[in-house]
Parts: C-alpha cells; structure tokens; sequence
C-alpha cells in the first residue's frame, strides 16, 4: 500500500489522543466530565499493565489491545496513541520550522535499552515502581502537563484577567496555583530538556532507548503481519526514505528495516520517486533480521539548549507559590510529628497505593482543591513523586471522589460520597502551644468552623475563650482544620496520616431542645 492516507490516518488519531491526554492533566476549570477520565487513559500501556496485574479485568486489558494491535500492524502505538511519542513529534515538527533541510541517518540499536527495560520490569513485579514510574512514557507526559504546562496555562489565564480588568464585558476568573513546590518541577524538567536534546539530535531514540514500553512492543513488532518494505527491485538506495525515518532504522545500504524500532509513522513511503517504499503483509514468521553494519556519516553537529533552558527555568523562576496571609506574624516553634503522609480517599493505605500509583500526576491535575500534590520522600525514596493530600496547600473536599474516578491503574478505587464520609484517611492532632488561642490570649475557631464532622470542638478555655478539642473518633482527616489554621510555619492543628485507612464513626447529631411552652405560636 503507497498513499499519504497512511500517514492522515495516523495524524487523526495522534491529535485526537494527543488533545485528549493534554487536556486531562490543564483542565483548571475542572469541565471534564467523571466518565471522560477512563475513556480516555484506557489505551494507555503502562497504567493499563498495572491496573492488570492487581486487578485482571476488561477495565485494564488497554495494554491486551496495544499487543494485538502491535501484532497487526507493528509499533502504531508509539506513533498515534502515546502522548509522549506524539510529543516528541510535534517537537521534531517544529524544529522542521528552524532547520528544514532536517536529515536522519540510520543508527545501530543500542542494548542499552534492554537494561531500561529490564528495571522497569524489575520494578514493575517486585511491586516498587519508583523505577517503573520515571521511566513510563505516560507518567512523564503526565508530569511535564500538570507540573509544567498547567501552571502556565493558569498563569496565562490570570495574566488575561489582570489585563482585561473588571470593567472589560468579558470577564476571565482568576484561579490560584496551590501547594506548588519547585523542587517537584526538577525531574519532569529533565524530562523535558532530554526530550528536546534527542528529538533534536537524534529523533525517536528516547522511544528506542529510554522508554519500555517502546522497546516491550519492539520485542512484538517484527512479528507482526503488515509492515513497512524496500521492494529491491525497485530500491535505488537514494536515501530518501532513510532521511525522513526519525526512527534512524532504515539501513539503506543493505536495504533493511530494524522493526523492533520503526514506530510506523509511514514518513518513509512518501518520499520514494520509484514507489519502492510499501505496507503490505508478511508471514509473522518471517521476522527481518537488520544487520550490526557500523552506521556511516552521522552528523558532527552538535546544538546546544541554552535559550530553552533559560526559557523554561524563568518560567519555573515565576511558578510562585501562592501563600494565605494572616495576621499572627508570629512564628510558631512546635513542629508537626506527622509519622505518615496521607494518601487519598480510596486508596485503603499507603503501602497498597505506592503499589499500584505510577505518578503520572491525573489526579493531582484532577482534584478540585489541589489539595493532592506531588510528594518528593513524603512516602520516602520509593514513593518519590508520588501524590499525598498536601494540607497546607488545601483540605479535602467532604463530598468529592474526582481522584478516584480519574485514576487509571486503580491506585485509587472509585468509591461512593457515602462511602467516602466514612473513610478516616488520619486524625487530627491539636497542639495547644502553637494555637493563637493560647499565644495571643484571642478568639479564634477557624478550625472548628471548617470541620465538616464537627471532630473539632471549642470548649472553654479562660472566660471569655474557647479552645479546640479534637474528637478523633469522628474525625475522617480531611485536613480542613489543618488548612484553615492561620499560624505558620507550623499549624496549631494537623492530620497525621493513618499508614492503613481506618472506619470513622458518624458525626454526632445535635439535639436542640426547645420549651414549647415559651414559643410564640401564631395560632
């Protein structure tokens, strides 16, 4: 088969997946539906494979689907539903924009790449996925999206509403960016640099050397039935079809294709003048063996990032977090001895959701209070960017269950308002000598005020004040005493997270007495 609509058909599909998946992890305005978080990461092989691994079902066999898809038709995964792959696409594209005469030059494969994928494996079935998680192309997508990308999205957005101005006929909200730490932008903006170094230098070898996915499905895709071919009889060895591979696999010099690293982009068949460059079906039996010839006349050029980098560390220079003021200027002395973080609602406890969570940050995107954050060792090395519920970002929400609908490896299950009421994710610890109540000699109760079981109580203190007492049996550790406290740098009330969540009893009902004899009754 010979025709651009190959190459069409796999535009449709990569920005379809590609807008999908970027607008998940930007929606600052929270307009994507419960429904859409699933639909859309189905197709997607890493958190697919996890999900599958703990809980086998139709919900998580996405990855099932990529593998007969890899069998029929090679490596179209990497090239219209990866988002990171189709990233690195729109990179090369605009480079094209710069640099138009880009050629590629074939490159030997690297067993480099079984290594990657060897630790990722490891890591994947020994149930420590620190590895497994900064190595898959979705999380990385991920991060750089809700680390990156939506920050300026928002930031973007309040600079549009600065400008337009109350008095303009159109108004633009402003939306804050809460619990942001620039240390967790580091490695998501390694990522990014090594994403455009390669895709600069060398195009696709981040796909055929770092990631394990692409080199899992490289393992499956000479295998499979349809593939890409020089037709010999009618190869003149121009080159044409080699400097359009940004795959670096076709060998134009003995007429082979390395299919363990052609990602499928058909960018090969349209530059042939002899039509020498065909899809057609093959016995998967017949598996082309590529030659380990030296590769020839690699470029000596060599091109440096440092605008980029300058670009993309002001943009991280001008991510600031956005602090609540207060009026007690004085600091607090009395640290927080939190001995667990707090993972999310549904999650059942820290250990099982560092299992299966690969970090890819949807939920984090997702959460309407973004009171979930990405933790560098809150969970320690082996929970290393994966989220926890940051309180002194914001509280948990009472009747919100998003992370879990949006969670795609089942790290955190879906679970009903109801059911969610009755989790206790910690409890509220309450220390006196932090709390202005008792610094300042004044009236305070922010915190009760916000305790949505009414775990927090103001009982008297000195005539005239009140003070908290904090009912742990009812508390369910949404954090919104924690978050409401306006003493820093350490709060007067925190949740210490409970490592293995607990059953919290029913808030307690009040009863109002009323004589009804003293009631003005108007009959």
């Amino acid at each position: 088969m010979h025709s651009p609509v190959l190459r069409y058909l796999r535009y449709f599909f990569a920005i379809l997946s590609f807008i999908a998946l970027a607008f998940l992890f930007i929606d600052y305005r929270n307009l994507i539906p419960v429904g859409a978080f699933k639909a859309a990461t189905w197709f997607q092989f890493g958190p697919s494979l996890v999900q599958f691994i703990h809980a086998a079902g139709i919900t998580s066999a996405g990855f099932i689907f990529i593998l007969i898809i890899t069998l029929l038709l090679g490596r179209v995964y990497c090239s219209a539903l990866c988002p990171l792959g189709i990233l690195q696409d729109v990179m090369i594209r605009i480079e094209k924009w710069f640099r138009k005469r880009k050629i590629f030059r074939f490159r030997k494969g690297t067993w480099w790449r079984y290594v990657f994928l060897g630790l990722a494996a490891l890591s994947l079935f020994t149930g420590i996925l620190t590895v497994f998680n900064l190595l898959d192309p979705y999380s990385n997508f991920g991060r750089i999206f809700s680390t990156l990308a939506k920050p300026v999205v928002v930031l973007t957005n309040n600079l549009a509403s600065g400008i337009l101005g109350e008095s303009s006929p159109v108004t633009i909200n402003r939306f804050p960016i809460r619990g942001f730490d620039i240390a967790s932008i580091v490695y998501p903006l390694i990522i990014l640099l090594l994403l455009l170094f390669l895709t600069w230098k060398y195009g696709r070898l981040f796909c055929n050397l770092v990631c394990p996915v692409g080199t899992l499905l490289g393992l499956v895709s000479p295998y499979s039935i349809f593939k890409v071919s020089l037709d010999k009889t009618k190869c003149n060895q121009c080159g044409k079809c080699s400097a359009q591979c940004k795959a670096q696999c076709i060998n134009i010099k003995t007429q082979e294709i390395d299919y363990s690293r052609c990602v499928m982009c058909f960018n090969c068949i349209g530059p042939c003048p002899d039509n020498g460059v065909n899809l057609g079906r093959f016995s998967p039996l017949k598996a082309t063996a590529l030659t380990t010839e030296t590769e020839t006349g690699q470029s000596k050029s060599r091109r440096k990032f440092i605008g980029s980098a300058f670009l993309l560390g002001l943009a991280g220079h001008l991510f600031a977090q956005e602090k609540k003021g207060g009026v007690f200027e004085k600091p607090t002395t009395l640290a927080e001895k939190k001995t667990s973080a707090v993972s999310p609602p549904g999650s059942g406890s820290v250990e099982e959701f560092m299992n299966k969570c690969i970090a890819c940050h949807l939920c984090v995107s997702a959460c309407p209070t973004q009171v979930l954050q990405p933790s560098l060792l809150k969970y320690g090395l082996q929970g290393f960017l994966q989220p926890y519920m940051d309180y002194h970002a914001n509280f948990c929400n009472y009747e919100c269950v998003v992370c879990g609908n949006a969670c795609p490896t089942g790290a955190i299950s879906e679970i009903t308002v109801e059911e969610k009421k009755k989790i206790q994710l910690g409890r509220a610890t309450f220390v006196k000598e932090n709390c202005v109540v008792y610094t300042y000699n004044t009236a305070c109760g922010a915190c009760s005020e916000h305790c949505p079981t009414k775990a927090v109580n103001m009982v008297p203190y000195k005539p005239g004040l009140t003070i908290p007492e904090v009912d742990q049996s009812i508390c369910v550790g949404c954090g919104a005493c924690e978050y409401a406290c306006p003493v820093k740098p350490f709060k007067a009330i925190y949740v210490d997270g409970n490592p293995v969540h607990l059953a919290a009893l029913p808030p307690k009902e009040e009863k109002l007495e009323r004589n009804v004899e003293d009631e003005d009754w108007a009959f």
